[in-house]
């Protein structure tokens, strides 16, 4: 829309002055641009927020494989919720965790079969202390665990 003003003429003037017409409205971009750009904003978004929790896993896993005494703390409490320890399960399976962790670290050098053997068999032990539906439910997180953190 054009827009014109005319001005008050001075009696001295015999024509009338015309005024640059106000500025229209911007107008916008095209709509494919603006949804390419909002998913770029997006993807860029999703993949530095992936890179975060990745390197925020992985700086976990170091400080465990740094500090073995660590990770019964941690996981202990965790593992006493999931399964409805006993206090008495519960320090059982610190024992085992105490005894096992140094030793997947040490295999963890020399390759993923021994570390998965040891892994088993801290898996077989930790069950044997468990009732049936405990046994159910740490055989289910034990394979997270396998699939999650564990070399293939």
């Amino acid at each position: 829309m054009l827009f014109l003003t005319v001005m008050k003429c001075d009696t001295s003037q015999s024509q009338s002055s015309i005024v640059d017409p106000p500025k229209a409205w911007r107008r916008a971009h095209p709509r494919w641009l603006q949804v390419t750009v909002l998913l770029v904003v997006f993807t860029a978004g999703g993949l530095v927020g992936a890179m975060f929790g990745i390197k925020s896993v992985h700086l976990r896993m170091e400080y465990y494989r740094q500090n073995a005494d660590a990770l019964p703390n941690a996981i202990v409490p965790r593992l006493k919720f999931i399964l409805e320890l006993t206090d008495q399960q519960a320090e059982h399976i610190r024992e085992i965790i105490n005894d096992r962790h140094p030793r997947i670290i040490e295999y963890r050098e020399q390759g993923s079969a021994a570390m998965h053997a040891e892994f088993d068999a801290m898996e077989r032990e930790i069950a044997e202390i468990l009732d049936e539906q405990q046994a159910e439910k740490w055989s289910m997180f034990a394979e997270r665990v396998r699939l999650r953190f564990l070399p293939p």
